[in-house]
């Protein structure tokens, strides 16, 4: 099959007075550009809602007006002939107008311009030779009208991706500061679910963050924000973190996520992110997820030793535990074995995968070393927070 003949050649045959032509469409723009919003608005349902009505119109007049143009000029429309259309697309990514729509609207508009077109008062020859060179100018103002269009809407999603990373972290950062809040941070609480007078949320702490993301926004959205290496952020208080931590084992991603006790009022934030990142902490690297609220006060008091308990520790213990956990840390892994399954031994020593005489061994060892009593509560605990002091320096 041979090529369409170019543009150029069409408009210039003796039949087709291209002016005469241009000057008669150019006089119906305005009428024409009100019939085709009429008509996107009764076949796409995504515009009635959008109150784009007017930014509508103004585009279909602006296409339109760019067919008028080329014909008259005698050449094929080009991506050079639509730089409106970034804006246009711009609007419909901001109401939620989606792509498909979008393409819809702007073949009904094409579709209305041809109707229109038939109508031009021609007669013979110079009909014909009308029908044929706008059959083929139409269908290329669609084409590279839809080119335009498809690649200013997917730009300006982009940019809308990147102003919502920008704003989401720049709004969580003040929450988490406790700084108060400006109306473009409301604005964007509102937008992610967390707006109203007294929101409700938890705190999450996950890592890897970049990994943990696309789950997180699957199941449990919010306002999540990649920080470091690590993925923070506030989800409303039905978001599913369970079904994010089964879908990311499940798809081999070792994640561990800590989460907050429930809070409302943005003033908590502060509160529930250390909430969350002490749960996240716990964990120390296992994969799983593990809830502040399942936390108890024993073990919160000893993974978070401050300079003045760390003086209070026998200086034997600490000294123990250091040249322990520079080696291969069997002893500090035996104790907190040993406390996690209540001073049970045979349960300690099947959770280390080890004989239970290795773990009676490691104990008394400990006892030898540090002159603590293992039976005694107190002892037991000073023990701990060495632990968590050489850990956590």
């Amino acid at each position: 099959m041979l090529p369409d003949p170019p543009l150029s050649d069409l408009l210039t045959t003796p039949e087709f007075d291209r002016l005469r032509l241009a000057e008669w469409f150019e006089a119906r723009l305005d009428d024409l550009a009100t019939d085709a919003t009429r008509a996107i608005w009764a076949a796409v349902p995504a515009y009635r809602t959008s109150g784009l009505e007017e930014e509508v119109m103004t585009h279909c007049r602006q296409i339109f007006a760019v067919f008028a143009r080329t014909v008259r000029e005698g050449r094929d429309p080009d991506l050079a002939d639509f730089p409106q259309t970034t804006g246009h697309a711009q609007k419909r990514v901001e109401v939620g107008v989606p792509l498909a729509d979008f393409l819809k609207a702007f073949r009904i508009g094409q579709l209305s311009m041809w109707e229109t077109l038939q109508a031009y008062p021609a007669e013979g020859a110079e009909r014909e030779a009308v029908l044929i060179t706008l059959v083929s100018h139409v269908m290329r103002t669609i084409e590279v009208g839809s080119s335009a269009a498809a690649a200013a809407y997917h730009q300006a999603q982009q940019y809308q991706i990147a102003d919502l990373e920008r704003t989401q972290r720049d709004t969580l950062e003040r929450l988490l500061d406790g700084q108060p809040l400006l109306d473009q941070h409301r604005t964007t609480l509102a937008h992610v679910g967390l707006g109203g007078v007294d929101p409700g949320y938890v705190a999450i702490v996950a890592t890897p963050g970049a990994a943990a993301r696309p789950a997180f926004a699957a199941h449990a959205p919010g306002m999540v924000v990649v920080r470091h290496h690590e993925l923070v952020g506030l989800v409303p208080l039905d978001a599913d973190v369970e079904r994010v931590a089964k879908e990311l084992a499940a798809t081999g991603v070792d994640a561990v996520i800590g989460t907050s006790l429930p809070h409302s009022g943005y003033d908590a934030a502060p509160d529930a992110y250390r909430e969350a990142l002490l749960a996240h902490d716990t964990l120390e690297g296992r994969p799983g997820l593990l809830a502040f609220g399942a936390i108890s006060p024993l073990s919160y008091l000893v993974r978070r030793p401050d300079p003045t308990v760390r003086k209070l520790v026998r200086p034997e213990i600490l000294g123990f535990f250091t040249d322990d956990l520079a080696a291969d840390g069997v002893y500090a892994d035996s104790l907190e074995a040993y406390v996690a399954h209540d001073l049970n031994a045979k349960e300690a020593a099947r959770a280390l995968h080890v004989h239970v005489n290795t773990v009676y061994y490691r104990l008394e060892r400990i006892a030898l070393k540090t002159g603590a009593d293992l039976h005694r509560f107190e002892d037991v605990v000073e023990l701990l927070v060495a632990v968590r002091a050489v850990r956590l320096p």
